[in-house]
């Protein structure tokens, strides 16, 4: 029988066969992780924040949403994920806040196929 060949760096290995947590172990993970996971288009379709926020500032609705969140959303704009869920929660459909933005993408040939 071989004998059994104990990683003695950190990285991959000896996360893998040591469930060593420390950061280089979890790092090397999740960038092995990360190579084999799609990108997604979709992610980077970030839209204006600013009308849910107005719509929110009007409906005295802002306060639910932690400040920080939203202020991130005018930093980098909302995810177009987050932007649904959220008009969704305080009973509005996307469109109504973000016109045909929205669908921004959706229609495209490239995507399509």
């Amino acid at each position: 029988m071989a004998p059994r060949i104990i990683p003695t760096e950190h990285g991959i290995d000896m996360y893998r066969k040591m469930k060593c947590r420390c950061d280089v172990c979890r790092n090397a993970a999740r960038d092995m992780r990360a190579k084999y996971r799609p990108v997604s288009d979709s992610k980077k379709i970030r839209l204006d924040p600013q009308p849910l926020i107005d719509k929110l500032i009007a409906t005295n609705q802002l306060y639910e949403i932690h400040q920080s969140k939203w202020q991130g959303w005018l930093e980098k704009g909302i995810d177009i994920y987050w932007a649904d869920f959220w008009c969704i929660k305080f009973g509005y459909h996307p469109v109504e806040i973000f016109g045909n933005a929205f669908y921004q993408g959706c229609f495209d040939e490239e995507r399509a196929a």
